[in-house]
């Protein structure tokens, strides 16, 4: 009986072993790295964009609906970001949960915008930064269209990406 019991608990952990992949979200990465010597990592939460809409006047009705939809950022900047630890950031990320909108390669520079698709629509756009210097990734959470993921990024200007240092 002994020897059985032996034998399903080793089956038991080598079926769990070879079936969790290590992949997962941003957030995981995140919460892995934060903490590490020269990284800068922040979030901002649903209720800040809400504040800055009662006291500022967005005159782009565009833009206030996607404000209204963000339920939270988190930022994660390495201006020293080893290869390892950049690789460690495209390991990490489930390819089974993230679509692929847009890669661009600027010299050493590689920019990505990724989005993670849900019940409900889209919940995450990632933009990820990679360079000689660092890395620079932006999560932004909520609840999104594919028309908002297309607004948002038609607004944002390239040219400056390209000339970050990273």
């Amino acid at each position: 009986m002994r020897p059985r019991i032996i034998t399903i608990i080793i089956l038991f952990i080598t079926i769990h072993i070879s079936c969790s992949t290590g992949k997962g979200t941003f957030n995981d990465f995140y919460q892995q790295n934060k903490y590490k010597e020269g990284v800068i990592t922040f979030e901002i939460p649903s209720f800040f964009f809400h504040y800055l809409l009662r006291r500022t006047n967005v005159d782009n009705e565009t833009g206030n609906q996607l404000l209204h939809k963000i339920k939270g950022i988190q930022v994660y900047i390495s201006e020293r970001a080893t290869r390892d630890e950049i690789l460690s950031f495209e390991r990490i990320l489930d390819t089974s949960l993230y679509s692929e909108l847009m890669v661009m390669r600027d010299g050493p520079s590689l920019i990505s915008f990724k989005i993670r698709e849900g019940h409900q629509g889209i919940e995450e756009i990632l933009f990820s930064a990679t360079g000689e210097k660092g890395l620079f990734i932006l999560s932004v959470k909520g609840r999104f269209s594919r028309e908002d993921v297309k607004t948002l990024i038609d607004q944002i200007n390239l040219e400056d990406v390209f000339t970050l240092s990273i």
